[in-house]
């Protein structure tokens, strides 16, 4: 029996649905709490273990801003101060967090010099990859995350960050959130799509 013999009816209603629906860039990029970024465990620069889960659960109603940087990385450096700049301005809507992918000793000294107006943890190369978008190539750092109160991905942005363009980021208010259930439905149209994929490729 047809995998799609049970929906192929449906198909006439799904695809209809399709021209009231949002289109798929309203189902925004999101990273839930059961994405692995969430429970890795990050080093303080006084040596205490912690994760993202528990930094969140702090600042529950605030935009999330990660920036990814490193002591020798001249672009990471230069926006470091308009970093602090928005979150002094915005401390009443967003939470900055700078993850150092460098040694603490180098994070250390350099902190004794410039000091950031938020947090500063340390990380490892292998974290590029996991806040970048799946399937994504790395491009190295600064790179930076910035997430909703509902998880949803507002910027992932790799290289220097403008500092007009994250204040308007934070400025706008929280753009509408689809429909859960849209979102389902454009769900299902892209399963049914893979598994006519699938069914022709096996002569299912």
């Amino acid at each position: 029996m047809s995998l799609l013999a049970n929906t192929r009816n449906l198909a006439p209603i799904i695809f209809a649905l399709c021209g009231v629906l949002p289109c798929a860039a309203s189902c925004p990029d999101s990273l839930p709490m059961t994405h692995p970024m969430w429970s890795r465990p990050f080093m303080t620069l006084d040596g205490q273990t912690t994760t993202l889960a528990a930094f969140r659960k702090t600042n529950p109603e605030k935009i999330l801003v990660l920036n990814l940087w490193a002591t020798w990385c001249a672009p990471c450096v230069k926006e470091l101060p308009a970093f602090s700049r928005l979150q002094k301005k915005w401390s009443a809507r967003a939470r900055f967090l700078g993850l150092a992918i460098d040694t603490r000793e180098n994070v250390r000294a350099f902190l004794a010099r410039q000091t950031p107006a938020f947090p500063v943890w340390l990380g490892s190369a292998s974290d590029l990859a996991l806040f970048a978008r799946e399937r994504e190539a790395v491009s190295g750092l600064p790179m930076t995350l910035a997430l909703d109160r509902d998880l949803r991905v507002l910027a992932r942005h790799s290289g220097a960050f403008p500092e007009e363009t994250l204040e308007e980021l934070l400025r706008k208010d929280a753009p509408r959130q689809a429909n859960p259930w849209d979102c389902r439905f454009l769900r299902a149209i892209r399963t049914r799509q893979k598994l006519k994929i699938a069914e022709k490729k096996h002569g299912i």
